[in-house]
C-alpha cells in the first residue's frame, strides 16, 4: 500500500525492487490471464469448450477455415417454440456488428478476415430475446444461410416476418432459408406479380422487410442531393421518396414516381411559354404542387425523417452508382426496376420539348438512375406488400437488435477492451445470455400460468351457467345431503336427477354421469333465474 511505501522509502532514495512498476503489473496480469485460457489457439479453445457439459448444449458448430461458430442453447429453442405458438405474427430482426472479436492469427503471421457477430432477436413481453447467434469470418449469403438452416434443423419454425438492413447477403440468406424461393430475385419477382395482379402465385412463407431508417439514410447520402445549391431540393426529393413507403398499390406509387421523374427531367418551371386552354403550367410546376399536397397530408408520417435530412453531411456522400448499387440479376418483365425504368422513359419523353418561363432549380437528371436502382427492393423497404400478406405496418425498424448490440458492447463488455479473443467473447456472452434467458423463461411461464388460471375460471363460470340454463331449477335437490356435487346425467333431453347407487366395489350402477360443482356463482345465477321459487330459496339457505 501507499502507507507501506511511505515507510520504506525516504526522500531522495531509489525505489526498492519489491515495488513493481506499471509495466511489470501489466505483464503479470497478462500472464495470469494466459494461464486461465483453455488453449493458446482460440479455435482449439472453443473446441475444448464444446466438449464441456457447460457449453456443449450451446456451442453447435465450429469451423476452422473459414472460421465460424454457431451457438444457441436448448433454453433458447424452448422459449422460441413456446412464444411462436402464442404469437400471431412471429417477427425477428437480424443484423451483424463488428469490433467485438480480434482477428485470428494463423501460420506465417497470416490473419483471418474481420469477425462479425450475427444475431437474430425478437420481442417477448416488451423484452429483447436473442434466439440465435454466430461469429463468422465469412459474410456471404452462403455462410449466413448455413447458420439459419442449422437453426431450423433444431425443430423450430421460421418466423413469418423478418426485418434487417439492406445487406444483400443477409436478405438473400433470409429468403433462401425462410421462404420457398431459392434467391432474392425470385422473391422480388413473385412480389411484383402479386402486386400487379399478373398471377395467383403462392404468397411467400416469410415477409422480408428492411429498416425504413436505413433506406432514408441512404437517400440522404446521394451525391446529387448534397451537392445541390438550392436548399429546398434535398427535402423535396427525400420527402417525395418517403411517400412511396406508404403506398398500398402500384397505381399510387406510379403517380408519385411520375411526379418525381418529371421534376428531375424538366429544365423549365412555372408557366408555359405557349399555354393552351386547359394547361397553363409546366409539368414540373404541376408535379411540385401535387407532391407538396401529398407531403402536407402525410406530414405526421414523414416528419420523423427530417432528422436524416438535417444531420447528413457531405463526408458520407455516396457517388452515383458507387456503394449503393444492388447487383441483383433482373427477371425480365417481372421486376420493379424495369417497371420504374419504363415510367422514367415516358416522363422524359413527355417533358423533353416543354418550354417554361422559369428555370427549374430541381432539374437533376443524374438522380433518376439512383431512384430506379432503389426500386429493385421496393417491396422490402415499403408497405406495398402488407395487403398481400395480410399483416404488418407500412414502416418497420430494426432498432431492437441495434439496441441489443449496444447493450453487449457497452454493458456486458464495458470493462473489457474490445476487441478481445473470440473464445473469451463467446464464453462471456453465453454466460450473460444464460441468465438473461432464465429471466425471460420465468416471465413467460408466469404470464402463461396467469392466462391459464383466468381461462380456467372463465370456463368454470360458463359451465355452471350453461348447466342451469339446460336443466330445470325444480330438479335441484332442496336439502343438503353432505355432498355439494350434484349428479346430472350427460343427456340434455332428460331433466331428471338420479341418485347414485354404489355397488360393493364402490362403482356406480347407473349410466355415465357428469359431476358438476355448484359453486357460489351458480347460486347467484339461481337468484337471477327465479327469485320467487321456493325450491330455490331452500337451496340458497
Amino acid at each position: 500500500s501507499k502507507c507501506y511505501i511511505f515507510i520504506i522509502i525516504c526522500i531522495g532514495n531509489c525505489v526498492p525492487a519489491q515495488i513493481p512498476n506499471s509495466s511489470s503489473i501489466r505483464t503479470a496480469k497478462c500472464r495470469a490471464l494466459r494461464k486461465e485460457r483453455l488453449h493458446t489457439d482460440p479455435i482449439i479453445a472453443l473446441f475444448i469448450m464444446k466438449q464441456n457439459t457447460t457449453y456443449g448444449n450451446t456451442i453447435r458448430d465450429i469451423g476452422y477455415d473459414h472460421f465460424f461458430v454457431h451457438f444457441w442453447s436448448n433454453l433458447q429453442l424452448q422459449i422460441y417454440k413456446e412464444f411462436y405458438l402464442k404469437s400471431k405474427i412471429p417477427c425477428m430482426q437480424f443484423d451483424a456488428t463488428g469490433g467485438c472479436c480480434r482477428k485470428i492469427k494463423r501460420l506465417e503471421q497470416h490473419q483471418s478476415s474481420n469477425l462479425f457477430l450475427y444475431e437474430g432477436v425478437m420481442e417477448i413481453e416488451n423484452k429483447t430475446f436473442t434466439a440465435l447467434s454466430m461469429v463468422s469470418e465469412q459474410h456471404d449469403n452462403l455462410a449466413i444461410s448455413t447458420w439459419l438452416d442449422r437453426w431450423l434443423r433444431c425443430g423450430v419454425r421460421a418466423p413469418k416476418m423478418t426485418v434487417c438492413d439492406q445487406s444483400l447477403a443477409l436478405m438473400s440468406a433470409l429468403v433462401k432459408s425462410f421462404t420457398q424461393f431459392k434467391s432474392l430475385e425470385e422473391y422480388l419477382g413473385t412480389c411484383f406479380k402479386l402486386v400487379s395482379n399478373r398471377s395467383n402465385d403462392i404468397i411467400p412463407y416469410c415477409y422480408i422487410r428492411n429498416d425504413v431508417n436505413h433506406f432514408i439514410h441512404l437517400i440522404c447520402k446521394w451525391a446529387p442531393l448534397n451537392k445541390s445549391k438550392y436548399a429546398r431540393t434535398k427535402p423535396l426529393y427525400v420527402r417525395s421518396m418517403a411517400l412511396l413507403i406508404f403506398c398500398n398499390t402500384l397505381d399510387e406509387a406510379k403517380l408519385i414516381l411520375e411526379a418525381i421523374f418529371k421534376i428531375a427531367f424538366s429544365k423549365n418551371d412555372g408557366l408555359l411559354v405557349n399555354p393552351t386552354e386547359n394547361i397553363t403550367k409546366t409539368p414540373s410546376a404541376l408535379s411540385k404542387t401535387f407532391l407538396k399536397n401529398l407531403i402536407k397530408d402525410k406530414t405526421s408520417y414523414i416528419q420523423v425523417f427530417d432528422k436524416f435530412i438535417d444531420s447528413s453531411s457531405t463526408d458520407d456522400v455516396l457517388q452515383c452508382g458507387i456503394n449503393n448499387d444492388y447487383n441483383i440479376p433482373e427477371i425480365v418483365g417481372n421486376s420493379f426496376k424495369e417497371w420504374a425504368s419504363i415510367i422514367a422513359d415516358n416522363c422524359k419523353a413527355a417533358v423533353e420539348h416543354v418550354d417554361g418561363e422559369d428555370d427549374n432549380g430541381q432539374y437533376m437528371p443524374e438522380l433518376v438512375p439512383l431512384i430506379i436502382n432503389v426500386m429493385k427492393l421496393y417491396p422490402c423497404w415499403s408497405g406495398i406488400m402488407t395487403k398481400i400478406f395480410g399483416f404488418g405496418d407500412a414502416t418497420v425498424s430494426s432498432s431492437r437488435i441495434e439496441s441489443n448490440f449496444n447493450q453487449i458492447k457497452n454493458g456486458v463488455f464495458k470493462n473489457e477492451n474490445l476487441p478481445i479473443r473470440v473464445d473469451n467473447f463467446v464464453e462471456k456472452l453465453i454466460h450473460y445470455y444464460r441468465g438473461d434467458h432464465l429471466l425471460t423463461a420465468n416471465s413467460v411461464n408466469t404470464i402463461q400460468q396467469e392466462n391459464n388460471k383466468s381461462q380456467k375460471n372463465y370456463c368454470n363460470k360458463q359451465q355452471s351457467i350453461e348447466i342451469y340454463k339446460n336443466h330445470s331449477i325444480q330438479n335441484i335437490p332442496s336439502t343438503y345431503n353432505g355432498n355439494y356435487n350434484v349428479v346430472i346425467e350427460n343427456n340434455k333431453n332428460n331433466d331428471e336427477i338420479h341418485n347414485v347407487d354404489h355397488n360393493e366395489n364402490g362403482n356406480d350402477n347407473n349410466k355415465e354421469y357428469e359431476f358438476v360443482e355448484c359453486n357460489d356463482e351458480a347460486n347467484d345465477y339461481n337468484d337471477e333465474y327465479d327469485k320467487g321459487n321456493d325450491a330455490n330459496d331452500k337451496y340458497d339457505n
